[in-house]
């Protein structure tokens, strides 16, 4: 009832049941936009509810809302193909859950201005070739280091746009890492772009390239090699030689998100909070045009 208030507050029809076979039930008559889900229901849980919702209402928008840690669920969500999970913390972190559901409805993902307050300034860079990217997460790093922590920063940094250069706009294969073109120079129109700022409670960072390569399901894969365990309760992904930049940063950082548009773009948001981020554990965002 909560979640309901504060949707229809922000201007939305919502409808509610107590548990996934009634949804199913309701959605035969009532089809919607987006179905908000909580993972732990009686009668059926989150898990098997999204797998019927994928198979029947393909088109459907899900999000998942959790108490609980979401990297010990990242199995089924790889399995499920889930993008936009909200955790709950105390108190309920209601900016959060609106801006998502708004933008899920309106597919307006890009751009940092959506994640920092309307009065904070936004700067943008561009780079159009490696030899820059160490000089300008260097250069971040010192600038935002007296409010996070400036190695950890930087290591993002380094990572986000090594792979929006290579990966984004050039192409590369992870695998075949000896033999990526080092001496580019990307045209002007091709360059990843880099927005930065900060407000009264964050910084923030947006890393987009032009190449949209990326996807969902290529991006949970990923963060599922490292998350999830093996037998031996090592990560199954432990050897792999590429693949864990989006892990490295998502530990890291308080929010990541990643925003898609298939051949177009892609984009990674960072944001890190000066005190306590909202919620204690992660929520999860992978976005998708």
């Amino acid at each position: 009832e909560l979640l309901m208030d504060i949707l229809e507050n922000e201007g939305y029809e919502t409808n509610c049941a107590p548990n996934g076979s009634a949804a199913l039930t309701h959605l035969q008559q009532n089809p919607a936009d987006l179905v908000i889900s909580d993972i732990q229901m009686p009668v059926m849980d989150g898990w098997e509810f999204i797998g019927i919702l994928n198979e029947k209402y393909p088109q459907t928008q899900k999000m998942l809302i959790t108490g609980q840690n979401i990297d010990e669920y990242m199995e089924l969500i790889h399995q499920y193909n889930i993008g936009n999970i909200i955790t709950k913390g105390i108190p309920f972190n209601t900016s959060e859950v609106t801006l998502m559901a708004k933008q899920i409805l309106s597919k307006e993902y890009f751009g940092l201005h959506n994640h920092m307050d309307s009065e904070c300034a936004i700067e943008k860079i561009l780079i159009s070739s490696p030899e820059e990217i160490d000089e300008l997460s260097n250069a971040l790093a010192l600038v935002y280091g007296s409010d996070q922590n400036a190695r950890k920063l930087r290591t993002v940094l380094v990572e986000l746009l090594t792979n929006a250069l290579f990966y984004g706009a050039m192409d590369e294969k992870g695998d075949d890492k000896d033999n990526w073109n080092r001496g580019v120079k990307l045209k002007q129109t091709d360059a990843i772009e880099i927005h930065h700022g900060r407000d009264d409670s964050k910084i923030g960072f947006s890393i987009r390239d032009h190449g949209g390569k990326l996807t969902k399901k290529t991006i949970l894969y990923w963060l599922n090699r490292q998350l999830t365990k093996n037998e031996n309760g090592l990560p199954l992904g432990l050897f792999d030689t590429h693949g864990r930049g989006l892990f490295i940063t998502r530990k890291y950082v308080d929010r990541l998100i990643v925003n898609v548009e298939k051949g177009k773009a892609c984009e990674c948001v960072i944001l890190n909070y000066y005190k306590t981020p909202p919620g204690e554990f992660k929520s999860l965002s992978i976005n998708e045009i």
